[in-house]
């Protein structure tokens, strides 16, 4: 009786053990478990931001190690910035389309320029650009 219950029980161990052992972003179904890194987690409650456990909350996306809610923030260049009016990223900053622009990676002014010339915003009808310099 007693060899009984022994295999019993070895054979449920390997049975969970090999049931448990989850590579990362798998998840099982019926049990709504997912992995990050080498730790187990409920994509419910927490999520994996770059390998880091996360709360989830208001979050819905990750920027690098750190969850955010979109509604609120951005992530550009791997940074966290607030949404506010912004709706694009330069480099690692956030800016409003209507009022400047990303040139070359650098923020400029709108105004009445409409293209970019290098790292130098300008306006196509009285400038010209000429092998990345104004002309």
């Amino acid at each position: 009786m007693m060899k009984i219950v022994f295999l019993f029980l070895v054979c449920f161990v390997l049975q969970q053990t090999s049931s448990n052992e989850l590579k990362e972003g798998e998840s099982h179904s019926r049990e709504r478990r997912a992995v990050c890194g080498f730790q187990r987690y409920n994509p419910t409650f927490r999520m994996c931001c770059g390998g880091r456990l996360v709360f989830k909350g208001s979050n819905n996306a990750c920027c690098g190690q750190a969850g955010y809610n979109i509604r609120f923030r951005m992530c550009c260049g791997g940074r966290l910035v607030f949404k506010g009016s912004n709706n694009a990223c330069c480099g690692q900053a956030g800016y409003n389309i209507r009022f400047r622009m990303c040139c070359g990676g650098r923020l400029v002014f709108k105004g009445s320029n409409n293209a970019c010339c290098g790292q130098t915003g300008y306006n196509i009808r009285f400038r010209s650009c000429c092998n990345g310099r104004l002309c």
